[in-house]
Protein backbone atom coordinates (compact mmCIF):
# COMPACT_ATOMS: atom_id res chain seq x y z
CA UNK A 1 0.00 0.00 0.00
CA UNK A 2 2.41 2.40 1.24
CA UNK A 3 4.55 1.38 -2.51
CA UNK A 4 1.75 2.58 -4.30
CA UNK A 5 1.06 6.03 -3.38
CA UNK A 6 4.64 6.87 -4.81
CA UNK A 7 3.90 8.58 -8.19
CA UNK A 8 6.69 6.53 -10.13
CA UNK A 9 6.30 3.43 -8.32
CA UNK A 10 2.09 3.51 -9.07
CA UNK A 11 2.88 3.65 -12.92
CA UNK A 12 5.45 0.95 -12.62
CA UNK A 13 2.76 -1.25 -10.97
CA UNK A 14 0.26 -0.58 -13.79
CA UNK A 15 2.74 -1.27 -16.63
CA UNK A 16 3.41 -4.40 -15.15
CA UNK A 17 -0.35 -5.75 -15.24
CA UNK A 18 -0.65 -5.09 -11.34
CA UNK A 19 -3.45 -3.61 -11.04
CA UNK A 20 -5.36 -6.74 -12.60
CA UNK A 21 -3.31 -8.73 -9.87
CA UNK A 22 -4.50 -6.32 -7.40
CA UNK A 23 -8.02 -6.42 -8.77
CA UNK A 24 -8.26 -9.99 -8.93
CA UNK A 25 -6.94 -9.87 -5.13
CA UNK A 26 -10.00 -7.78 -3.97
CA UNK A 27 -11.83 -10.31 -5.27
CA UNK A 28 -10.75 -13.54 -4.66
CA UNK A 29 -8.46 -13.40 -2.01
CA UNK A 30 -8.29 -14.00 1.94
CA UNK A 31 -8.85 -10.98 4.02
CA UNK A 32 -5.74 -9.72 4.62
CA UNK A 33 -5.13 -9.84 1.02
CA UNK A 34 -8.31 -8.02 0.35
CA UNK A 35 -7.38 -5.57 2.96
CA UNK A 36 -4.05 -4.94 1.37
CA UNK A 37 -5.13 -4.89 -2.50
CA UNK A 38 -8.41 -2.35 -1.73
CA UNK A 39 -5.60 -0.34 -0.10
CA UNK A 40 -3.58 -0.20 -2.91
CA UNK A 41 -6.06 0.74 -5.20
CA UNK A 42 -7.01 3.40 -3.16
CA UNK A 43 -3.98 4.57 -3.49
CA UNK A 44 -3.32 4.02 -7.39
CA UNK A 45 -6.71 5.45 -7.98
CA UNK A 46 -5.54 9.17 -7.48
CA UNK A 47 -3.94 9.21 -11.02
CA UNK A 48 -6.50 9.17 -13.93
CA UNK A 49 -5.28 7.16 -16.18
CA UNK A 50 -4.45 4.04 -13.66
CA UNK A 51 -7.98 5.08 -12.21
CA UNK A 52 -9.13 4.33 -15.94
CA UNK A 53 -6.93 0.87 -15.71
CA UNK A 54 -9.10 0.01 -12.16
CA UNK A 55 -12.15 0.10 -14.44
CA UNK A 56 -11.16 -1.98 -17.68
CA UNK A 57 -10.08 -4.30 -15.21
CA UNK A 58 -13.49 -4.64 -13.56
CA UNK A 59 -12.23 -2.74 -10.40
CA UNK A 60 -15.42 -0.77 -9.90
CA UNK A 61 -17.64 -4.19 -8.99
CA UNK A 62 -15.07 -5.22 -6.93
CA UNK A 63 -14.65 -1.92 -4.77
CA UNK A 64 -18.42 -1.84 -4.60
CA UNK A 65 -18.74 -5.26 -2.99
CA UNK A 66 -15.73 -4.91 -0.53
CA UNK A 67 -17.90 -1.42 0.42
CA UNK A 68 -21.25 -3.07 1.13
CA UNK A 69 -20.02 -6.38 2.71
CA UNK A 70 -16.18 -5.88 3.94
CA UNK A 71 -14.59 -5.28 7.47
CA UNK A 72 -14.36 -1.99 8.39
CA UNK A 73 -10.60 -1.37 7.05
CA UNK A 74 -11.74 -2.53 3.72
CA UNK A 75 -15.01 -0.53 3.37
CA UNK A 76 -12.44 2.31 4.61
CA UNK A 77 -10.37 1.96 1.60
CA UNK A 78 -13.04 0.54 -1.20
CA UNK A 79 -15.28 4.27 -0.35
CA UNK A 80 -11.78 6.21 -0.85
CA UNK A 81 -10.99 4.36 -3.90
CA UNK A 82 -14.58 5.05 -5.37
CA UNK A 83 -13.85 9.02 -4.29
CA UNK A 84 -10.86 9.12 -6.29
CA UNK A 85 -12.61 7.09 -9.30
CA UNK A 86 -15.77 9.01 -9.03
CA UNK A 87 -13.73 12.20 -10.56
CA UNK A 88 -14.36 10.75 -13.68
CA UNK A 89 -17.89 11.31 -15.65
CA UNK A 90 -17.69 7.50 -17.11
CA UNK A 91 -16.58 5.66 -14.40
CA UNK A 92 -19.22 7.48 -11.86
CA UNK A 93 -21.86 5.90 -14.29
CA UNK A 94 -20.20 2.67 -13.83
CA UNK A 95 -19.97 3.14 -10.33
CA UNK A 96 -23.76 3.31 -10.19
CA UNK A 97 -24.48 0.62 -12.67
CA UNK A 98 -22.49 -1.33 -10.10
CA UNK A 99 -24.80 -0.51 -7.36
CA UNK A 100 -22.71 1.93 -5.51
CA UNK A 101 -25.06 4.30 -4.31
CA UNK A 102 -27.45 2.92 -1.91
CA UNK A 103 -24.35 1.53 0.16
CA UNK A 104 -22.27 4.97 -0.11
CA UNK A 105 -25.56 6.65 1.16
CA UNK A 106 -26.11 4.02 3.91
CA UNK A 107 -21.98 4.61 5.17
CA UNK A 108 -23.51 8.46 4.69
CA UNK A 109 -25.79 7.41 7.72
CA UNK A 110 -24.12 4.81 9.79
CA UNK A 111 -20.32 4.74 8.79
CA UNK A 112 -17.20 5.29 10.78
CA UNK A 113 -16.39 9.49 10.76
CA UNK A 114 -13.70 8.23 7.62
CA UNK A 115 -16.26 6.37 6.26
CA UNK A 116 -18.77 9.33 5.95
CA UNK A 117 -16.16 11.51 4.42
CA UNK A 118 -15.21 9.16 2.22
CA UNK A 119 -18.78 8.89 1.09
CA UNK A 120 -19.92 12.48 0.75
CA UNK A 121 -16.75 13.12 -0.87
CA UNK A 122 -18.02 9.92 -3.79
CA UNK A 123 -21.50 11.78 -3.71
CA UNK A 124 -19.67 15.67 -4.70
CA UNK A 125 -18.06 14.09 -7.10
CA UNK A 126 -21.13 11.72 -8.74
CA UNK A 127 -23.15 14.44 -8.38
CA UNK A 128 -21.72 16.20 -11.55
CA UNK A 129 -23.04 13.59 -13.37
CA UNK A 130 -26.64 14.39 -14.33
CA UNK A 131 -28.40 10.85 -14.64
CA UNK A 132 -26.18 9.88 -11.62
CA UNK A 133 -27.76 12.85 -9.60
CA UNK A 134 -31.33 11.75 -10.47
CA UNK A 135 -30.55 8.53 -8.92
CA UNK A 136 -28.99 9.50 -5.97
CA UNK A 137 -31.76 11.86 -5.13
CA UNK A 138 -33.90 9.38 -5.59
CA UNK A 139 -32.62 6.73 -3.33
CA UNK A 140 -32.93 9.54 -0.72
CA UNK A 141 -28.95 10.90 -0.94
CA UNK A 142 -30.05 14.52 -0.07
CA UNK A 143 -31.70 13.99 3.37
CA UNK A 144 -28.75 11.37 4.10
CA UNK A 145 -26.31 14.46 3.41
CA UNK A 146 -28.69 16.98 5.38
CA UNK A 147 -28.86 14.67 8.79
CA UNK A 148 -25.03 14.65 8.88
CA UNK A 149 -24.66 18.45 7.91
CA UNK A 150 -26.60 19.11 11.21
CA UNK A 151 -23.99 17.22 13.23
CA UNK A 152 -21.19 16.78 11.17
CA UNK A 153 -17.68 17.78 11.77
CA UNK A 154 -16.79 21.09 10.00
CA UNK A 155 -14.48 19.74 7.39
CA UNK A 156 -17.58 17.05 6.42
CA UNK A 157 -19.77 20.12 6.56
CA UNK A 158 -17.78 22.11 4.08
CA UNK A 159 -17.88 18.78 1.96
CA UNK A 160 -21.69 18.40 2.00
CA UNK A 161 -21.92 21.94 1.50
CA UNK A 162 -20.46 21.46 -1.92
CA UNK A 163 -22.18 18.70 -3.08
CA UNK A 164 -25.27 19.94 -2.06
CA UNK A 165 -23.95 22.49 -4.87
CA UNK A 166 -24.13 20.23 -7.57
CA UNK A 167 -27.48 18.77 -6.33
CA UNK A 168 -28.77 22.63 -6.25
CA UNK A 169 -28.20 22.58 -10.17
CA UNK A 170 -30.95 20.81 -11.43
CA UNK A 171 -34.51 21.51 -10.57
CA UNK A 172 -34.79 18.18 -9.05
CA UNK A 173 -32.18 18.68 -6.77
CA UNK A 174 -33.53 22.36 -5.61
CA UNK A 175 -36.91 20.96 -4.79
CA UNK A 176 -35.25 17.93 -2.85
CA UNK A 177 -33.33 20.24 -0.73
CA UNK A 178 -36.07 22.50 0.37
CA UNK A 179 -38.51 19.26 0.77
CA UNK A 180 -35.71 18.06 3.17
CA UNK A 181 -35.39 21.11 5.18
CA UNK A 182 -32.24 21.76 3.85
CA UNK A 183 -32.46 25.85 3.63
CA UNK A 184 -32.00 26.45 7.31
CA UNK A 185 -29.00 24.27 8.03
CA UNK A 186 -27.77 26.02 4.76
CA UNK A 187 -28.24 30.24 6.01
CA UNK A 188 -26.49 28.61 9.40
CA UNK A 189 -23.50 27.97 7.43
CA UNK A 190 -23.99 31.59 5.96
CA UNK A 191 -24.08 33.25 9.20
CA UNK A 192 -21.40 31.22 10.82
CA UNK A 193 -19.23 28.92 8.57
CA UNK A 194 -15.79 28.94 7.75
CA UNK A 195 -14.87 30.92 4.50
CA UNK A 196 -15.14 27.87 2.71
CA UNK A 197 -18.56 26.68 4.03
CA UNK A 198 -19.95 30.01 3.38
CA UNK A 199 -18.34 30.24 -0.09
CA UNK A 200 -20.38 26.56 -0.69
CA UNK A 201 -23.33 27.96 0.96
CA UNK A 202 -23.73 31.18 -1.16
CA UNK A 203 -23.38 28.81 -4.52
CA UNK A 204 -25.82 26.86 -2.89
CA UNK A 205 -28.45 29.29 -2.04
CA UNK A 206 -27.73 31.00 -5.37
CA UNK A 207 -28.45 27.89 -7.24
CA UNK A 208 -31.82 27.28 -5.00
CA UNK A 209 -32.74 30.98 -5.86
CA UNK A 210 -33.13 30.06 -9.07
CA UNK A 211 -36.42 27.92 -8.36
CA UNK A 212 -39.65 29.00 -7.68
CA UNK A 213 -41.95 31.41 -5.73
CA UNK A 214 -42.21 29.23 -2.97
CA UNK A 215 -38.12 28.39 -2.25
CA UNK A 216 -37.31 32.21 -2.81
CA UNK A 217 -39.60 32.90 0.19
CA UNK A 218 -38.33 30.90 2.54
CA UNK A 219 -34.85 31.92 1.38
CA UNK A 220 -36.16 35.07 2.29
CA UNK A 221 -38.06 34.27 5.60
CA UNK A 222 -34.21 32.20 6.80
CA UNK A 223 -32.60 35.52 7.00
CA UNK A 224 -30.47 35.09 3.92
CA UNK A 225 -30.34 38.59 2.33
CA UNK A 226 -28.94 40.56 4.71
CA UNK A 227 -26.16 37.82 5.29
CA UNK A 228 -25.90 37.76 1.22
CA UNK A 229 -25.91 41.72 1.21
CA UNK A 230 -22.55 41.48 4.05
CA UNK A 231 -21.10 38.95 1.73
CA UNK A 232 -21.07 40.93 -1.51
CA UNK A 233 -19.28 43.59 0.30
CA UNK A 234 -17.21 42.15 2.31
CA UNK A 235 -16.48 38.50 1.27
CA UNK A 236 -13.89 36.80 -0.66
CA UNK A 237 -14.17 37.66 -4.97
CA UNK A 238 -15.60 34.63 -4.62
CA UNK A 239 -18.33 35.23 -2.16
CA UNK A 240 -18.85 38.35 -3.27
CA UNK A 241 -19.57 37.32 -7.15
CA UNK A 242 -22.34 34.64 -6.10
CA UNK A 243 -24.01 36.46 -3.43
CA UNK A 244 -24.60 39.18 -5.57
CA UNK A 245 -26.19 36.53 -8.24
CA UNK A 246 -28.13 34.61 -5.52
CA UNK A 247 -29.35 38.50 -4.47
CA UNK A 248 -30.32 39.38 -8.16
CA UNK A 249 -32.23 35.62 -8.70
CA UNK A 250 -34.02 36.12 -5.35
CA UNK A 251 -35.13 40.07 -6.61
CA UNK A 252 -36.38 38.66 -10.00
CA UNK A 253 -38.61 36.30 -7.53
CA UNK A 254 -41.90 36.99 -6.18
CA UNK A 255 -39.58 39.08 -2.55
CA UNK A 256 -39.26 42.23 -2.24
CA UNK A 257 -35.70 42.37 -0.72
CA UNK A 258 -35.47 45.04 1.52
Amino acid sequence: MKLSSNVEVSVEISHEGGVALLVDLARKGNDQQKTSAVGALANLAFNDSIGAEIARCKGVGALVVLMRTGIEQQKDFAVDALQNLAVSDEIGAEIAREGGIEPLIKLIRLGTDQQKEGAVGALANLSINDAVRSEILSKGGVAALLELLRMGTDELNEKIAGALGNFANSDEGRTEIAREGGIAPLVALLRAGSEQQKGYATDTIRNLAKSNDKIRAELVREGTVPLLKNLSRSGSERQKESAARALQQLNGGCCILM
